[in-house]
């Protein structure tokens, strides 16, 4: 993403994911009554019958009753919990109940259906659980809740299923959440390889059935008119169309910088070029004499980059349908709307043929030699160092300024290298260094690695945009540009 711009019944963090609203609460409160034989203003004394043949009445409970009993307990006694801990409403008086009596009735529950020690667990996380936070005003005249601006990463990564996570796949995945007569089933494989459990949702007929991989975005397009050029983009793209469309600028800071150093006449390389936003920006900035090559491997984009050259007339423009990397060959391809990342082909056939491969050039191989290039963007989502080895000779040659994404979380999966190590390829290579701010000035931080890591850690996000400058420019003359 390049715009700036819980309660599950979580059992072993902190976090809280949807659970049953109000009204199914109280339905599912009422058929748990009835099946013990008791009424709602009695469920303060159901930990007493999991240890009981007889329900409050008197009446025996017989097999089918007890099976009642244990099929709507588990939805039940969470709705019970989230209600009365999560849900600023208390239509049913359940935040008159002591803590210490819904902890006993899980207590008790857990003797005889060990698989409910999660309720045990969820309720003395509960009881820690902090206020919910301000709401906020959406577009819409509606009230939203607050989104935290940072999350806690557990210490250690689990690859064992929880009761969260099997909740998350029917709530992400399906797009629902999980029926009282299915979920003691699904439940019961906590403790089993995640991604078991999870392959089991995606290879589902109903995953299917909601078509999320079947396209990235549909082709219901507009034009919107932006200072210079126009954009042709898709009303579906949540990732940068939708906004766009919406008025937020796209990378801002990136933007400014490009003003700043890019001419007429020069000859600029975009990599990662999305659906052109910037691209055309260099277009309109280079004119009818310089020269834009867009790299973009995904075909949807391409599409999009395609139709708002020739709709503007920029004949500048070349479109490289293509990934940018360290050497020629096939690469896998994994997309979210209009952002998307490549990385290394599965290594077996079936991992293969179920992947979306396109092909990779190392630029060096590409670029004219007769043309300088004279500034770089990068924006490939963690492949930058990948792109920038693959040119290096034209580095070498034409000592272009460089404008780049930078994404230590990123970097390690997909160009192998980790930050420091991309930060110091470009100090080896006579650049010096600075951090793009979102108003499009710099912090210079020369070859100070560690000055441009803590300004990335201290941003909160994901990403940041940095600026290299050559030391020495074409035909050997001293000093930064």
């Amino acid at each position: 993403m390049k715009f700036h711009n819980r309660s599950s019944l979580t059992v072993q963090s902190n976090a809280f994911s949807p659970g049953p609203d109000a009204g199914e609460c109280v339905l599912a409160g009422r058929s748990f009554a009835r099946s013990m034989y008791v009424a709602p203003r009695q469920l303060g004394t159901l930990p007493r019958l999991s240890r009981r043949k007889s329900g409050a009445t008197g009446a025996p409970l017989c097999s089918s009753a007890r099976s009642d009993q244990q099929k709507y307990l588990s939805q039940t006694c969470f709705g019970a919990a989230h209600l009365a801990y999560t849900s600023s409403a208390d239509p049913v008086g359940l935040r008159s109940l002591d803590v210490t009596i819904l902890q006993a009735f899980a207590k008790g529950l857990t003797h005889s259906r060990p698989n409910l020690r999660v309720i045990w667990q969820y309720i003395n996380a509960a009881r820690s659980k902090p206020a919910p936070g301000p709401a906020s005003i959406a577009a819409d005249g509606t009230s939203k809740p607050e989104v935290a601006n940072h999350y806690s990463t557990p210490a250690e990564y689990s690859r064992t299923a929880t009761a969260t996570d099997i909740f998350q796949c029917f709530r992400l995945l399906l797009g629902r959440h999980p029926n009282p007569e299915e979920w003691p089933g699904h439940s019961s494989r906590v403790g089993e390889d995640l991604e078991n459990v999870v392959r089991s949702f995606l290879t589902s007929r109903e995953f299917a059935a909601r078509g999320l991989l079947d396209e990235t975005y549909r082709a219901a397009v507009e034009v919107t008119n932006l200072p210079g050029f126009s954009l042709i983009v898709s009303k579906e793209d949540l990732a940068t169309g939708h906004h766009v469309l919406h008025g937020h600028p796209f990378d801002p800071g990136v933007a400014a910088v490009l003003r700043r150093y890019v001419k007429p006449g020069m000859s600029v390389v975009d990599i990662g070029a999305n659906i052109g936003c910037l691209t055309m920006l260099l277009a309109s900035l280079v004119g009818p004499t310089g020269r834009v090559l867009a790299v973009e491997p995904n075909p949807e984009n391409v599409k999009l980059l395609e139709a708002s050259r020739r709709l503007n007339g920029f004949d500048q423009v070349i479109v490289l349908p293509v990934a940018a990397g360290r050497d020629t060959g096939v690469l896998a391809l994994n997309v979210s709307f209009s952002n998307g990342m490549t990385g290394e082909l599965p290594g077996n056939v079936a991992g293969v043929l179920g992947s979306r491969p396109v092909p990779c050039f190392a630029l060096d191989l590409v670029l004219p030699k007769d043309r300088s290039v004279d500034v770089v963007k990068l924006d490939a989502e963690g492949a930058e160092f990948n792109a920038l080895i693959g040119m290096t000779s034209t580095i070498d040659r034409d000592r272009p300024v460089i404008v780049s994404e930078f994404s230590p979380t990123t970097m390690p999966g997909i160009s192998h290298c980790s930050g420091p190590d991309y930060l110091g390829f470009l100090i080896a290579k006579g650049y010096q260094l600075g951090v793009v701010e979102r108003d499009g000035s710099e912090r210079v931080f020369g070859d100070d690695i560690a000055g441009v890591m803590t300004a990335y850690s201290r941003s909160g996000i994901d990403h940041i945009d940095i600026l290299a400058r050559p030391m020495t420019v074409r035909g050997g003359s001293r000093g930064v540009l």
